[in-house]
Formats: C-alpha cells, sequence, structure tokens
C-alpha cells in the first residue's frame, strides 16, 4: 500500500469529477462515493472519469 495514493486520488479525481474520501482514514485506501440509484449511462461516465484519473496517477507514481 502506498500512503500517498489515497491524497493524489482524491485531489485527482475531483478534478475529473469524482467524489472519493480515504476509507477509515486510512491514505492507502479510497472509498469511492457514487450515487445509490444510477442509470447504465451515469455509471459509463463514472467508468470514463476513473480512466482519466487512473490515468493522471500513472504520472505521479510511476
Amino acid at each position: 500500500a502506498r500512503p500517498e495514493f489515497g491524497p493524489l486520488f482524491t485531489r485527482i479525481g475531483f478534478s475529473a469529477g469524482l467524489l472519493a474520501i480515504y476509507a477509515n482514514n486510512d491514505p492507502s485506501v479510497v472509498q469511492l462515493l457514487p450515487p445509490l440509484i444510477i442509470s447504465a449511462a451515469e455509471a459509463a461516465q463514472i467508468m470514463g472519469r476513473l480512466e482519466v484519473t487512473f490515468s493522471e496517477l500513472e504520472k505521479f507514481l510511476g
């Protein structure tokens, strides 16, 4: 586990339109906070935002 993952994911994800927090204040674990009721189109949009977030994270974490 990498403790810098949570803060970076939260910041980059927010810029991409995602809402995430550290799981139990552990900066190496992230919780996503999607809506409870979600359409297929919204799920696809979230997946696209996750792809952007992970691509940007790779630049920082290598």
